[in-house]
């Protein structure tokens, strides 16, 4: 995997062609997944050089229903797994959330106190 790999983690499959394709013209490469067990798994056995996530994902490949805590679980699990920052006080893994679930301030909160860098909302 080369160095300049997004990781995207989106439950909805056209917004994660339209961010992959984005990023594709920017010359990122990505791999995209849809549930917490497997970015769990994609982050353990990848380097990437940050991470799009989505809130409100699936905690499982066939879980029936996305929920926002599985995407604030994996911020703050990917957090404690990689907390380095460089000399700027940057992460060294950004994390940037793309939601379009986090209608409540509460949720934007939460997640840059679970450590997100950027929080984009989706139209």
């Amino acid at each position: 995997m080369s160095n300049h790999t997004a990781l995207i983690v989106e439950d909805e499959r056209d917004m994660a062609v339209e961010i992959g394709d984005l990023l594709g013209s920017m010359g990122y490469g990505h791999v995209a997944i849809d549930n917490l067990a497997d970015a769990r798994r994609l982050l353990d056995e990848g380097e990437f050089c940050f991470v799009l996530l989505d809130l409100q994902i699936k905690a499982e490949k066939f879980s029936i229903r996305p929920r926002v805590e599985a995407g604030m679980t994996f911020l703050r699990e990917l957090r404690r797994k990689h907390p380095r920052r460089s000399e700027n006080d940057m992460h060294l893994l950004p994390v940037i959330v793309v939601s379009g679930h986090a209608k409540e301030h509460e949720d934007i909160v939460r997640a840059f106190q679970a450590g997100a860098n950027d929080f984009v909302r989706k139209p």
